[in-house]
């Protein structure tokens, strides 16, 4: 051992003996104690007891981190103790009878806490008091059996034109493909390469049928089951949507329709009476992310029973 590399090893051991003479384990100094109290409750505010929890700590040695596990209380709540340098932990539940559901959650997200947290590692702790996080289990209501089909880039029947779409099926309407109801109508303009610099795509889907349309709804990103139980009928049914891509040199313009976080919720064949009420329809939902990029690409649930609007279909 030359002499520059003593003095650099006599430092560091009188860093971690000054350290330790301060009331510190070195460690400590990287990992402070992370303590959480963890809710489950069902979608209906109710507390779920005896559920599997886990939550993940985050460490250096793992890419994982480390998996504190264990049993809802009769109040619902778990808590757990582990040292983490990070200010988030990976929380997940699950039981018989529900969806399960996971999620990553920051301490820094709660304003309460994130001044607390900047301190952690001058104190050893993440905040004075527990973290309490909350998470929510779906019940599993009502399963039905849902017809879904989905197409990674189905080729459009032209690179300019108006398409009819069969929506239980995904397949064209003809004189394109062998789909026998006209559900939807996709109209695709297009220009350039699209594997070039500059392209331009847009895709606009319109519902023909006069009492036909959908609604757009928002994805429950943590639970198993992420979409609504049902189709709301009381819903504003829009009749046209658009997806856009107009790339140019510099210049990026993207309009996903649904955006990466939403679903859509559908009725077709939709049967008035007189009155202008719905006597007769089938509903189904569009999601998994459609992109009209080198072809359809789409993930369609379709309820074959008339009038019924339940779209639990468990696992999706």
């Amino acid at each position: 051992m030359n002499a520059t590399s003593r003095i650099v090893l006599t430092a560091v051991v009188a860093a971690i003996a000054g350290s330790v003479c301060h009331g510190w384990e070195f460690k400590s100094l990287h990992t402070p104690v992370a303590e959480v109290v963890l809710s489950v409750n069902d979608d209906f505010g109710n507390v779920v007891t005896n559920a599997d929890v886990s939550i993940w700590f985050k460490n250096f040695t793992t890419p994982e981190g480390v998996e504190v596990k264990g049993k809802s209380d009769a109040g619902g709540l778990f808590s757990a103790t582990h040292r983490t340098p990070s200010s988030g932990v990976f929380i997940s539940a699950k039981k018989e009878g529900y969806y399960p559901s996971g999620m990553s959650v920051s301490i820094r997200d709660f304003p309460d806490k994130k001044e607390e947290f900047e301190r952690a590692f001058e104190r050893d702790r993440w905040s004075e008091k527990p973290a309490r996080l909350g998470i929510t289990l779906k019940r599993i209501i009502e399963p039905t059996r849902l017809t879904l089909n989905c197409v990674d880039y189905k080729p459009y029947p032209s690179d300019n034109g108006t398409f009819g779409l069969d929506l239980q099926t995904l397949e064209w309407c003809p004189p394109y493909g062998n789909g026998k109801h006209g559900d939807a109508i996709l109209t695709l303009e297009s220009k350039g390469d699209p594997h070039g610099v500059t392209y331009f795509s847009k895709l606009t889907l319109a519902m023909p049928n006069a009492a036909d349309g959908f609604y757009v709804g928002k994805l429950d990103s943590t639970s198993g089951f992420p979409y609504a139980y049902r189709a709301d009928t009381n819903a504003v049914y829009r009749k046209e949507g658009v997806l856009l891509l107009d790339r140019r040199d510099g210049y990026i313009v993207e309009k996903k329709f649904p955006a990466d976080d939403e679903y859509l919720v559908f009725r077709i064949r939709t049967v008035t009476n007189a009155e202008g009420r719905v006597t007769s329809a089938h509903y189904g939902r569009i999601g998994e992310k459609p992109s009209h990029l080198f072809g359809l690409s789409a993930a369609v649930w379709f309820n074959p029973d008339e009038n019924d609007t339940n779209l639990e279909d468990g696992w999706h």
